[in-house]
């Protein structure tokens, strides 16, 4: 019964005035809201005072309305014609309108491929464009939204409206590859792009601020939708203010935890009120996440910052395994695929039983050991595949094995591999803690059904030569723990802004050349950028201005309400002056507690705003320049980012009678002992924290603080 009033529905359309169901295209429901807004504007509650400010307008919405949000957000003050063309949006009456803020909740950026994947999107790219070929249907979401449909709204009879056959296209998808064979299919999706999707829209001018929030466990509209748009973005506009907040989330497989989302509702309150209200500190840009856990726990949720997505993870677990493995179409347990389906199955944290498939490929890591490592982003796999027949296709899961047998699941992907040739391809990002004796798995397999719609076609597939890449939290150890490796890059794509910065970065885990000092004071910082800190109430930690980031230190019109706090100078102004890079005086004492103004203790905050905003400062490290001389200053902070240890190498800075560059006295080199890197270090006040290094004979530093903090110190110049 339910399915026959459903079906006539399809025939209806007269009876609801064209108004149908046409999956938020821009020209139409997007149009809607604008329309909406723009009577608002032109509505009085007093002669000459609106309803509403029409240039303080926010936005958010879940889902649906996350979609409807991008899309408000990308066009700002424009409107989508039918056509496809721009016009400025104005009110019935002839008001401007624009989006001051929007908060986009489990979003989607480019809609067809939310819905049918080839596994092209890489998260360190500039332009994650859908291309070819044509992916895998997520069958089991897509049904099920389909039916949701059917029961609550109305489709376009079939047929009748080309850019809105929503019945037909879900026909053509449901039939299955090769879809590539029939043009009908890549005409859908350049529809769906062009029409319904914020990526699309024209980015000529930076979108409005946006925070956005997606799931590390949402298999509908996972994180890449909002990496997506935010790594164009951030590379086209630096100035655009976003922000992104992930957590385990949305729809399903996401748990949705109430102290979690509490969490995100606290930002989106303090987002609303500074951009619309003027209210308040300005926010802080960047990326927070809440790392997935699975099992009850006591402990309050804590959010983890990091100044951009490419600074999040410090460090890179890689594996690599030469063999060839050959999959079969037919391959893949059908029970456990089940277990992990995000609408039939048992949820974020279900587990299957630990041992391999043997119709599928296994990869399993080292036993991880220490304190164990957390993924912090998304699990890269490059291998030479081998797939003669279209259509085939490749899913992958990372799975998280535990001692007790059982293994969860921890990050997935659909992927439509090319004839051959070294491929690329990226697992959906995640937070999540590979604790001491847990095994990380890679899992290969021809399908993912219901999730995925299996190929129609038998098919084989080849790999060999695969390297998985696992970004991680912790910094570099240089055994288990590496620095991250070149990114590689498909032909024609281009590294996003922000890993783009990082690339130049010496590897620290490479010896440092011989001569020289090895990593003297302030040498150029290593590793993974400025890594990502604890949330701490009362605004950013270490004391950086709310909102201020060392990658977009001066951010542009975008960020500022409408009436910027009373006080002064434009906070712009203020904000441009604080960020100049500042060098020191050639000239400071030095004793057992600083280095001039650099003091054991302060905080980055109050060496910003005693001396200057460093040259350089990526991760716990941060280097000042010295005027008139080639010498730095290296500033070692602590988790509570106060300074731990200060290294200095200009021939200025003394203690006493020695200052580097001077060659070292007998009795200095008497009680020298092992130092990092080669060198050697000799402490020069029993009283105090306080070492001379040395190398061949010479002074090449001093340093003030915690010894434990000299070799990252002096690592910096690697």
């Amino acid at each position: 019964m339910r399915r026959a009033r459903a079906q006539a529905r399809l025939t209806q359309a007269a009876a609801c005035a064209q108004g149908y169901i046409r999956l938020m295209d821009t020209r139409y429901e997007v149009r809607d809201a604008q329309y909406l807004a723009g009577l608002l504007a032109d509505q009085e509650t007093a002669p000459g005072v609106g309803l509403i400010d029409p240039q303080r307008i926010g936005v958010t919405g879940v889902s649906y309305g996350g979609g409807a949000s991008m899309a408000l957000a990308a066009l700002r003050d424009r409107v989508m014609r039918l056509d496809g063309s721009y016009m400025p949006w104005r009110s019935p009456q002839g008001k401007p309108l624009r989006i001051a803020a929007a908060a986009p909740e489990i979003p989607w950026s480019d809609l067809a491929y939310s819905l049918v994947p080839n596994g092209r999107t890489l998260d360190y790219v500039t332009d994650a464009q859908y291309g070819q070929p044509v992916g895998v249907m997520k069958q089991s979401y897509v049904s099920g939204l389909f039916a949701l449909g059917l029961a609550n709204g109305q489709y376009a009879p079939p047929g009748s409206n080309p850019e809105a056959d929503i019945v037909t296209w879900f026909a053509l998808l449901n039939l299955g590859d090769p879809y590539d064979a029939n043009p009908r299919v890549p005409e859908i999706l350049e529809e769906v792009r062009k029409h319904h999707s914020s990526y699309t829209i024209d980015d000529s001018e930076p979108p409005a601020p946006l925070l956005i929030s997606n799931g590390f466990t949402d298999d509908l509209f996972p994180i890449d939708e909002a990496l997506r748009f935010y790594n164009r973005a951030r590379t086209r506009h630096p100035d655009a203010w976003i922000s992104l907040f992930f957590l385990d989330y949305g729809h399903a497989r996401g748990q949705n935890k109430p102290a979690e989302v509490a969490l995100l509702r606290a930002r989106q309150r303090e987002f609303f009120d500074y951009f619309l209200k003027g209210e308040g500190s300005e926010p802080r840009a960047g990326v927070d996440v809440v790392p997935q856990t699975c099992g009850a726990s006591s402990a309050a949720p804590v959010a983890i910052h990091a100044d951009s997505w490419a600074q999040l993870a410090r460090g890179e677990v890689r594996f690599h395994d030469e063999a060839a493995r050959t999959l079969a179409s037919v391959g893949g347990d059908p029970t456990r695929a089940a277990t992990f389906d995000p609408i039939a199955g048992k949820g974020a944290c279900a587990t299957v039983p630990a041992d391999d498939d043997p119709t599928t490929v296994n990869y399993r890591l080292p036993t991880v050991a220490g304190d164990g490592y957390t993924l912090a982003g998304s699990p890269t796999v490059i291998a030479d595949i081998e797939s003669p027949v279209p259509g085939a296709q490749l899913a992958a899961r990372l799975l998280d094995v535990a001692p007790n047998g059982s293994s969860t699941l921890v990050a997935r992907a659909l992927y439509r591999p090319d004839p051959s040739g070294r491929q690329v391809f990226q697992l959906h990002g995640n937070v999540w803690r590979f604790a001491p004796g847990h095994v990380p798995k890679l899992e290969l397999l021809p399908r993912d059904a219901p999730y995925g719609r299996p190929s129609n076609a038998p098919f084989t597939i080849t790999i060999s030569k695969l390297e998985l890449r696992l970004p991680v939290l912790e910094r570099p150890d240089c055994r288990v723990i590496l620095a991250p490796a070149a990114k590689l890059l498909p032909p024609g794509q281009t590294l996003a802004r922000d890993f783009a910065a990082l690339a130049a970065s010496p590897d620290p885990c490479t010896p440092p050349a011989s001569g020289g000092p090895a990593g003297g004071a302030g040498s150029p910082p290593s590793g993974g950028g400025g890594g990502p800190v604890g949330e701490q109430p009362g605004g950013p930690p270490g004391g950086q201005p709310p909102g201020q980031t060392a990658d977009n230190p001066n951010p542009g019109e975008n960020k500022r309400p409408p009436n910027p706090a009373p006080g002064g100078r434009p906070r712009a102004e203020r904000t441009a002056r604080a960020q100049a890079p500042a060098c020191v005086a050639p000239r400071a004492r030095v004793n057992g507690r600083s280095v001039g103004r650099f003091r054991l203790g302060a905080t980055l905050g109050e060496l910003v705003r005693a001396i200057g905003q460093p040259a350089d400062q990526r991760g716990r490290l941060a280097r000042w320049c010295v005027r008139g001389t080639r010498s730095l200053v290296t500033v070692a902070f602590d988790r509570r980012d106060r300074v731990r240890a200060v290294v200095t190498s200009a021939p200025g800075h003394r203690y006493g009678a020695l200052a580097p560059g001077a060659k070292a006295p007998p009795v200095l080199l008497k009680r020298a002992r092992s130092g990092p890197f080669g060198t050697r270090l000799a402490r020069l006040s029993t009283r105090a924290s306080i070492y001379a290094v040395l190398r061949r004979g010479r002074v090449v530093a001093i340093v003030v603080g915690d010894r434990g903090a000299i070799a990252p110190a002096l690592s910096s110049r690697r």
